[in-house]
């Protein structure tokens, strides 16, 4: 009885702060009401990782990267993570199966030293690629973002379609999921696109293959700033095979 009473009290408490969570307005002040659980504010001396998110963003090729920084923490505190996007309203994933609310926009965000923009399904591809106002936010940030050699941009799977859209990949290697390697070459005869690889490392821009390979991508980010010990072990710690073979693109 003693152990049911505990589990009882547990629930209501969990109930009292996923409700008070629920009541939170949209319009948000990211110090205020912040559940207990949350990352610290306190950016200071960190290297800030900014996660693109847009309605119809695949959801592994966000959260792997988000995982890795996260719990990269755990063994060295040295990442700021957030989701970023173009307006402080609901994001919808894919098909709708998640709504997420961005921790910044573009406007107010801290200055990222890496953003991470993931992919999404072809017909949002198709969509986004001629939508002029995502290209004159989004794209048109991460752009001039990448000029600046001193940032990372990382592109998972299908987001190296909508990242070459800005220019940053033109003259370098690049790659992105293995069933849109073909597209990826003949819309941007400018890239030298690979295939067959889980990512590529050119000057200051990564790329990634398909949807779980972003966590290959965020892992080689946390082993070029920590070290392959580290690294290893983030993957240890996510049961994450890092040398599993990748799969021939011509099949």
């Amino acid at each position: 009885m003693r152990y049911l009473l505990t589990w009882l009290s547990f629930g209501c408490l969990l109930f009292a702060s996923c409700n008070g969570k629920q009541q939170q307005p949209t319009g948000r002040d990211t110090t205020a009401s912040r559940p207990i659980l949350c990352e610290s504010t306190n950016y200071t001396g960190k290297v800030k990782i900014a996660i693109v998110i847009y309605d119809g963003v695949e959801v592994v090729d966000m959260n792997g990267p988000i995982d890795v920084f996260t719990k990269t923490n755990r063994i060295a505190d040295h990442y700021y993570v957030y989701t970023v996007a173009a307006k402080d309203t609901l994001i919808y994933s894919e098909k709708c199966a998640t709504a997420l609310l961005p921790k910044y926009t573009i406007y107010n965000c801290p200055t990222p030293d890496i953003v991470v923009l993931p992919g999404c399904p072809p017909d949002v591809v198709s969509q986004l690629l001629s939508d002029s106002t995502f290209s004159q936010t989004i794209l048109t940030w991460i752009k001039k973002l990448g000029t600046d050699t001193t940032k990372e941009i990382m592109s998972v799977c299908t987001g190296g379609i909508l990242l070459g859209k800005t220019g940053l990949l033109d003259y370098r290697q690049a790659t992105t999921h293995y069933l849109a390697l073909q597209e990826m070459q003949q819309m941007y005869p400018k890239i030298k696109v690979i295939g067959g690889v889980r990512f590529v490392d050119d000057k200051n821009t990564i790329s990634t293959a398909g949807i779980t390979s972003g966590i290959d991508g965020a892992l080689h980010i946390v082993e070029k700033y920590e070290g392959k010990t580290v690294a290893d072990s983030v993957a240890h710690i996510m049961v994450y095979n890092r040398s599993c073979p990748m799969r021939d693109p011509s099949n």
